[in-house]
């Protein structure tokens, strides 16, 4: 009964602000249908095919964010007629990437380094693709889908094994279904979006702990890279430039239609301050409720801030005999600029930031696999296109600050002409055994240690 009352409430929430949008000039906000979807933007290949590592042409973007100008779109002067199309568009883009690694340990005695003894395949070619294709039958209706393709392009009996790696390759680890939704809407009033869809839910950059939507977590070393989205339905009520959205989703282990689970959103902007708030509700997981705030300043900056609060089991977001009370916050700061001459030669761009995760839980998170640690802090420097010879480098200090072990990443790329990149990087593991940051590679002593990488970059781009 309480799960009919909840989900009786929550679509009389929707229909309400739908007739108030529709009172207060539904005509103004019929513009553009991608603007009322927070994950519309990856749909697209001009940002769905990311700068490698994170690395944009003008420094790095920040992450998604939960709050969606359609200010903007309107702006754009963008003609309703302009969504209809007798054709399908088809594009995709192509990377083929070698590298090499190397790997010292500091030995047990502390008195210097030696490679590991273990079997590990060091030299590494990646073949990888990705296709999508998008349909406009009508102004009111899209379809999209978008598939990636990665090497090895081969498949492995059950009792055959890669090193380091003890399972089988199967066709879903070398062809997978990344997006593959409907958008339709109902009297232009209310927007909705069905399948599986890439959502950029949150505003954090390295941690998102709001982000209760995205398949997997964010990679510190390629943050902006974009992370797998659910099967779920949408529903987007526009007001001016906020908004309310609705997610039903259909998570792979549920059993039952009262498994679905619910995560209403309520986004709004308040001067040059976006403010986002929303819940997660399923029957047998741990309910949550978050809050993001982004915000600036001087104008150049960007601030963010997420909050996360919940009542169950912090292991595995689920509930138990011993429930209690978990938040996770935190809070971080960028800036992005450029360096030029007076003839406007670009002399380099640049991007800092910074982000703390406050990660409280139970003491005993036996369960637990990923983020152990109660205070997390990672610090990034950036700067691209030197000179204008397309050179880069990047650093990214990421510190579990519970049990004081690190990871230091550094990077040196050089984009020798379209289609051609070369890179150098060094990973720094510190810390005791046991710790966080030094049990990353099975087999491997639990002590400091140094890893080198050189890789190739041929024909990489979009299409």
């Amino acid at each position: 009964m309480f799960r009919k009352t909840v989900t009786v409430l929550v679509l009389s929430f929707v229909l309400a602000f739908s007739a108030w949008a529709q009172d207060n000039g539904s005509d103004n906000i019929t513009a553009d249908e991608d603007a009322l979807f927070s994950g519309a933007a990856t749909s697209e290949e001009d940002s769905m095919f990311r700068a490698e590592s994170g690395e944009t042409e003008t420094g790095i973007e920040t992450g998604g964010v939960l709050v969606v100008d359609i200010a903007d779109s309107l702006d754009s002067g963008l003609e309703y007629d302009a969504l209809e199309s007798e054709t399908v568009r088809i594009g995709g883009s192509f990377d083929f990437n070698a590298a090499d690694s190397w790997m010292w340990t500091k030995k047990t005695d502390g008195d210097g380094w030696e490679e590991p003894a273990i079997d590990e395949d060091r030299f590494a070619l990646d073949l990888a693709a990705n296709i999508f294709f998008e349909a406009r039958p009508d102004t009111d209706t899209k379809f999209y889908g978008s598939v990636d393709i990665r090497s090895p392009l081969f498949t492995l009996e059950d009792d055959e094994t890669t090193p380091l790696i003890d399972e089988s390759r199967g066709f879903e680890d070398i062809v997978k279904i990344d997006e593959l939704f409907a958008d339709f809407n109902w009297n232009e009033d209310i927007f909705f979006r069905a399948g599986k869809q890439t959502v950029n839910y949150g505003v954090g950059y390295f941690y998102s702990p709001a982000d209760v939507l995205s398949i997997g977590e964010i990679d510190p070393e390629d943050p902006e890279a974009e992370l797998e989205g659910p099967a779920a339905l949408k529903a987007s009520v526009p007001m001016g430039v906020n908004s309310l959205q609705v997610y039903a989703l259909a998570d792979e282990d549920i059993t039952t239609a009262a498994d679905i689970a619910l995560v209403p959103a309520f986004e709004f902007v308040l001067g040059s301050t976006e403010v986002g708030i929303g819940g997660y509700y399923r029957s047998d997981k741990a309910p949550r409720a978050m809050a993001t705030l982004t915000t600036s300043v001087f104008g150049d900056e960007s601030i963010f801030a997420e909050a996360l609060v919940g009542y169950g089991t912090p292991e595995g977001l689920t509930l138990s005999d011993r429930d209690e009370w978990f938040a996770q916050l935190t809070g971080g700061l960028m800036y992005s600029g450029s360096v030029e001459t007076d003839a406007e030669f670009n002399i380099f761009s640049y991007t800092l930031a910074g982000q703390y995760l406050y990660n409280y839980g139970d003491d005993e998170r036996e369960e637990l696999i990923t983020m152990p640690g109660d205070h997390y802090l990672t610090l990034m420097g950036a700067v691209s296109d030197i000179a204008e010879t397309g050179v880069s480098v990047r650093a990214t200090w990421q510190a579990n600050l519970s049990d004081g072990s690190s990871r230091l990443y550094g990077s040196v790329g050089w984009e020798l002409f379209d289609g051609m990149k070369i890179s150098a990087g060094l990973t720094w593991l510190a810390g005791e055994p046991g710790d966080e940051y030094t049990t990353l590679i099975e087999g491997v002593p639990g002590n400091d240690m140094v890893m080198g990488t050189i890789s190739a970059s041929f024909g990489k781009g979009s299409f």
